[in-house]
């Protein structure tokens, strides 16, 4: 148990002050640095209780180090509490306002919200608080106590808050390399994670280099294991790729700038891998370099990836190009066949025609109505066969032409167009409208054709309608395209797959004549300058014809 505080002159107490600052600099832990002052204490005063609590970073939690108690006359460990320690009335004083020295009066007990930390059964009698401050900032409180009545004083106290002092140095030193510490591990576990390394080449001395564990990990080495010269830095380095990493070191170190490289290397017992290094030359104030550090990942399982993606990719362009070839021969025996079949049967074709005019014509008085009617059928059925050879050469010709581009006028072409119906059927009742200065990129011929095609249908499909309207214009919707629309006869939405195909009719012959080839040869026009057509229709409402060409989202009224 303590007795009173023993007057100690100035020496003595030096004597204790003369070492502990060297002391304090080699703990590594608050436990150890409380510890040191302890024995500072104990060689200054007697004491029976002491108590260290220290603030947590970046919180307003007070925990506690270390705390002595003399139990049953042995000064005993109490075992520190698992939450937050809550800090009395008079430490929270010190804190505040100070050093704190607290003398309890003989018999007189301390206010019921006044008690400090002692004995179980009784309360200390003497007390110092003193808080432990780095510059302006409490990060801990340390207090000695007895249970003898008036065994300190206010010079006790000023000591107490030089050892506080003292400690405040370490702790504020402790906290820091433990939060370096657990930086360095998130960092190795992160770099370690990213299968990232670190390494640093010395320009003075020996240029040594020194490799994080990381990387000696990536290079299959144990923790150390790398010489650390720079000749071995070369040799984990595939050698078709040594010289050009010294290369991109040499440049950067030239334009005093970063580099970032991809090379091969060559792990110990295992394959050859891919290596992303980047990194940075620094230099002392003279502009003389002083070391290249930089990291290096480990990219093989990309590069891997990378490398298959390219071969399936050559893979797959080498079957399109086969594939395209097959198609394009396949086209063009298709084209021939249609165009030297259009040709070799246009002569029977005449024949028939030919026979069959001379007989209505020599001969008509040596048959009957009936008879007669035959004949006319024939010449009917042999003009409609002249009229399909006729446009399966037309959608021959579409697809083996050249395409011709330029910017071309497409309201000059219809409004072309639009002559040719209007001198063929003057007494037509209809509107016909074309927004003007339409242009757009493409083939000039083939153009003309498609709206050809697209105006003589919208034409002929409202040839039943007291008053025709035909409109050729550019809309935002539902999409940028140019389009033509009639208030014809339209057709159901349901039939529309049927439109482009060759000979498709969604219409009888004797209802609107035709040969079903014309919107065929639209589609091909379309699809061979990279556009796209569709048709939108409702029965007896009219139908609207939309094609693209290229620029046509950039296309402006």
């Amino acid at each position: 148990m303590a007795g009173r505080s023993k007057r100690k002159r100035p020496e003595q107490r030096a004597a204790v002050f003369s070492n502990l600052g060297q002391r304090l600099s080699a703990v590594r832990t608050p436990k150890a640095a409380a510890q040191i002052i302890l024995d500072a204490a104990d060689s200054l005063w007697p004491w029976d209780a002491c108590l260290l609590n220290v603030c947590s970073p970046n919180t307003a939690d007070w925990e506690r180090v270390l705390c002595i108690d003399t139990i049953k006359g042995q000064r005993t460990e109490v075992a520190p509490v698992a939450s937050p320690t809550k800090l009395s009335p008079v430490a929270r004083r010190a804190l505040e306002l100070g050093a704190q020295l607290v003398l309890r009066l003989a018999d007189s007990p301390f206010p019921p919200n006044s008690v400090p930390f002692g004995d179980e059964t009784r309360a200390s009698a003497s007390l110092m608080y003193v808080p432990v401050r780095k510059d302006s900032e409490a990060i801990g409180l340390l207090s000695i106590q007895s249970y003898t009545l008036n065994a300190y004083t206010e010079e006790d106290l000023d000591t107490l808050q030089a050892l506080a002092n003292f400690c405040g140095g370490a702790l504020e030193r402790i906290r820091a390399e433990a939060a370096l510490a657990e930086s360095d591990e998130r960092l190795r576990l992160a770099l370690a994670a990213g299968k990232m390394g670190t390494w640093t080449r010395e320009w003075e001395g020996r240029r040594r280099v020194i490799y994080s564990a990381e990387l000696e990990a990536i290079l299959g080495l144990q923790t150390g294991e790398f010489p650390g010269t720079e000749q071995a830095l070369y040799e984990f380095i595939h050698p078709e790729d040594r010289e050009r990493v010294r290369q991109v070191f040499a440049k950067a170190i030239e334009i005093k700038g970063d580099y970032e490289m991809e090379f091969r290397f060559l792990p110990r017992g295992r394959l050859p891998g891919w290596m992303l290094g980047r990194g940075r030359v620094y230099y002392d104030a003279a502009g003389k370099p002083l070391r290249l550090a930089g990291v290096a990942i480990d990219i093989t399982a990309r590069k891997t990836a990378e490398l298959e993606i390219s071969r399936l990719n050559a893979e797959l362009e080498r079957r399109v190009l086969e594939r395209t070839a097959q198609l394009q021969a396949s086209n063009q025996e298709l084209e021939a066949f249609a165009y030297s079949a259009s040709h070799d049967l246009r002569a029977p074709l005449r024949g028939i025609r030919g026979f069959s005019d001379l007989l209505l014509d020599q001969h008509a008085g040596q048959l009957d109505a009936e008879g007669q009617d035959l004949l006319r059928r024939a010449c009917a059925a042999s003009q409609r066969m002249n009229s399909l050879i006729d446009d399966l050469l037309k959608l021959s010709r579409v697809g083996r032409s050249d395409l011709q581009w330029q910017r071309v006028d497409l309201s000059t072409l219809a409004e072309s167009v639009a002559a040719e119906l209007r001198q063929a059927e003057p007494e037509r009742a209809l509107d016909l409208l074309i927004t003007p200065n339409l242009r757009a990129s493409g083939d000039e011929h083939l153009l003309r054709i498609v709206l050809d095609n697209l105006l003589r249908n919208a034409w002929k499909f409202t040839c039943h309608q007291p008053r025709a309207r035909i409109e050729f214009g550019f809309s935002a919707e539902p999409e940028p395209a140019f389009f033509v629309r009639d208030n014809g006869v339209g057709f159901d939405m349901a039939h529309a797959g049927k439109l482009f195909g060759v000979f498709q009719r969604l219409h009888s012959i004797s209802e609107f004549p035709g040969t079903g080839v014309g919107l065929a040869i639209v589609q091909r026009i379309i699809l061979r300058h990279r556009g796209r057509v569709w048709a939108a229709g409702v029965v007896n409402q009219g139908a609207t014809f939309y094609f693209t060409l290229p620029e046509t989202r950039d296309f402006e009224l």
